[in-house]
């Protein structure tokens, strides 16, 4: 089973070409986004060191990093807040990371303002090795995207996913469905609270991340493969919200259950077909 996590406000994850990725933390122990590596680094992952190469290293070229940092309780600068559609947030830097180096230099021991004035008096681009791990070591995944999303000020609501076991759900080697994509779903949907069927449709085709149906479906259609079968429990804050729906009568609050099987992808029906093997006009 799995559980995304999803932002009510901008985003944490790498941008994309739309704005629901933006939106969305996948939290997950089989699958990472480009935001958070430590999702799969696990608690066992060793603390960043030079020595061991456990830091990540990115490599700035504007002159504004877009990044808040503060002493921390330990000695080291940390980056407490990332400015969005910066740099920093683009190259997917993490809140709460630690700053070890600045070009070469061992930057421990420094206060935050001393960093701050030497990130602006370094040429760019300008190369900084961060502790990305420590803030996050012995947390679940769900727990450490949840973390760092509230570092970011944001409000986070859970999609929980489950696949439905059957040849059709097994793990073939095709083209998974990803933003941008025009889909072909059946699905049926009920209100948890009480298991009243509202909608169902049949070979129901949708744009993904435009917002043609409520957002905790449309991300539990995310990395689906051809024919998989999923089953989907969206709370009231990625359905219909605290108003319901008049046209479906649904209540307010309601938590929503879906069961979804994905038909096709860019036309496309064949399981086992890979992305790269279709036409670049099908791609999509």
């Amino acid at each position: 089973m799995w559980t995304f996590l999803m932002t009510t406000r901008a985003a944490l994850a790498t941008p994309g070409r739309r704005g629901m990725a933006r939106r969305m933390l996948l939290a997950s122990a089989t699958i990472c986004t480009p935001i958070h590596k430590v999702c799969c680094a696990g608690a066992e992952a060793p603390l960043c060191s030079s020595e061991s190469g456990s830091c990540t290293t990115v490599v700035f070229e504007a002159k504004r990093l877009g990044l808040e940092l503060i002493d921390s309780f330990d000695g080291r600068v940390q980056i407490k807040r990332i400015e969005q559609q910066s740099e920093a947030l683009q190259k997917g830097v993490l809140p709460l990371s630690f700053v070890e180096e600045v070009d070469g230099m061992n930057v421990r021991g420094m206060e935050a303002s001393g960093v701050v004035r030497l990130l602006q008096r370094t040429r760019r681009p300008v190369t900084l090795r961060l502790d990305s791990i420590s803030a996050y070591a012995g947390l679940s995944p769900e727990a450490a995207l949840e973390k760092a999303a509230q570092a970011q000020g944001f409000e986070t609501a859970r999609v929980t996913i489950q696949k439905v076991p059957g040849a059709a759900s097994q793990g073939v080697a095709g083209m998974l469905s990803r933003e941008g994509d025009v889909i072909e779903i059946d699905y049926v949907g009920r209100v948890a609270e009480t298991g009243r069927e509202f909608d169902g449709r049949h070979r129901f085709s949708l744009l993904l991340g435009n917002g043609d149906v409520v957002r905790g479906l449309e991300i539990g259609l995310l990395e689906m493969g051809i024919g998989e079968v999923r089953w989907l429990r969206v709370p009231p804050d990625l359905g219909f919200g605290s108003r319901g729906s008049r046209v479906f009568g649904v209540p307010g609050g309601a938590t929503l259950q879906y069961e979804v099987q994905l038909r096709s992808i860019n036309q496309q029906t064949n399981r086992a077909l890979r992305r790269e093997d279709v036409p670049d006009e099908r791609r999509f």
